[in-house]
């Protein structure tokens, strides 16, 4: 089955409307860097507002993915640029040191599973992904929980039968709250199961004008 490419899934289009290329290797490398096996936030990315215990969320999971897609857009890891909220970051999608985006109808774009989703792959302006079945992703693309009450993101892809597929024991992840360092999606899952939703990362889409 072939993936379907961003240019497949733009809807729409405006005049100035750009597209930035996701760098999946960066996002993979960010993902690697900021997380670990252990209970811990010691390898968090201190310049964003660590929400594994707060009362806004049910964890971190989602501000761990939504760095790791910010990074792979080309996010600066620099506090001033972070709290600046600089593109990549959009009035919808923001995080710094202190808060993350709640817009006016109280979509939490940035932290919030469900909110994420439905922004994700409504396909507009900002981040833009698809659903997809498990033998169709990349490292960079993302798995969530099917009730959307978690978020991983695929770290590596290890073709152990050389065989040029995705097999299920082939996928690793990487998340927060619960901290996962590189495990095999089967140590979690250990079949292919419906309680899981693969969606493949497009391009960023943005307009200056919008």
């Amino acid at each position: 089955m072939r993936s379907k490419s961003s240019e497949d899934i733009s809807i729409n289009s405006y005049p100035g409307d750009y597209y930035v290329p996701y760098d999946r290797a960066k996002a993979v490398n960010y993902a690697l860097s900021h997380t670990s096996n252990y209970d811990n936030d010691t390898n968090y990315n201190s310049k964003f507002k660590n929400f594994a215990n707060s009362t806004y969320t049910a964890g971190d999971c989602q501000n761990f993915v939504s760095q790791c897609l910010w990074y792979g857009y080309g996010g600066i890891d620099d506090q001033t640029n972070i709290n600046a909220h600089q593109l990549p970051m959009t009035y919808d999608w923001w995080c710094d040191k202190y808060n993350a985006s709640c817009t006016s109808d109280g979509k939490w774009n940035w932290t919030y599973v469900v909110h994420f989703y439905s922004w994700l792959t409504s396909n507009n302006y900002g981040p833009r992904g698809q659903d997809i079945v498990y033998t169709d992703v990349e490292k960079g693309d993302i798995i969530f929980k099917s009730d959307l009450s978690h978020v991983y993101i695929i770290t590596d892809i290890v073709d152990f039968d050389n065989d040029n597929q995705v097999d299920w024991n082939e996928i690793y992840v990487s998340a927060h709250t619960k901290n996962r360092l590189n495990n095999r999606l089967s140590s979690i899952y250990p079949s292919p199961t419906s309680s899981l939703k693969f969606v493949k990362v497009y391009s960023f889409k943005w307009n200056s004008g919008k």
